[in-house]
């Protein structure tokens, strides 16, 4: 990831290679190796040297292994975005390690809350065009775009599985998809919902 980064950012500009990388560009013969800690000041020297606006973005961080070193990714991660050039985007499970210690300035978006009312459009679309079961008429789609489905009143069995697909995908749009491909089989098959 490190030299991913690294090698963008350099590649946009190549003037920024014997400010972000000096050791490399003046050794001739005998280069230093390359280390974690060299690829994030590296990183860093040429984030902050540069005069262009940057934007990172980082998948998977719940990927990095061994998970102790989540906690640091995380400052490290913080550091690059401390930049006043630099916004970086990151996307992870909702793990302990990134949720507390990641420094949003009050600025979060997660794929549950992003990807909600297009889920339940789809999920809406799948079903009427697939189902000729009734109890889908009924459902109360504007309660669950709002998500404001009070657990105690009884929409239906169509209502009910929509919100439960809606709310087990977490945000994961090929989960949905999946999904609602068994489902719209077994309905149109004529299964109660």
């Amino acid at each position: 990831m490190l030299q991913s980064l690294l090698y963008q950012v350099l590649r946009v500009d190549l003037a920024l290679v014997p400010t972000a990388c000096p050791l490399h560009w003046k050794s001739v013969s005998d280069l230093p190796k390359w280390h974690e800690k060299k690829l994030w000041s590296c990183l860093y020297a040429a984030v902050q040297a540069s005069d262009k606006q940057l934007c990172f973005f980082v998948d998977g961080l719940d990927e990095l292994q061994p998970e102790r070193d989540h906690i640091l990714l995380v400052r490290a991660l913080n550091k690059l975005s401390s930049f006043a050039n630099a916004k970086v985007i990151v996307s992870s499970r909702p793990w302990t390690a990134f949720e507390k210690r990641l420094d949003y300035n009050g600025r979060t978006l997660t794929m549950e809350d992003n990807n909600r009312r297009a889920i339940i459009q789809y999920v809406r679309d799948q079903l009427e065009t697939n189902a000729t079961n009734k109890a889908f008429a009924r459902v109360s789609w504007d309660c669950l775009y709002e998500d404001t489905c009070d657990q105690e009143h009884n929409h239906g069995e169509a209502h009910n599985l929509a919100d439960s697909i809606t709310t087990r995908a977490s945000g994961v749009f090929l989960w949905v998809a999946l999904v609602m491909e068994a489902v719209c089989r077994h309905v149109a098959l004529g299964c109660p919902v």
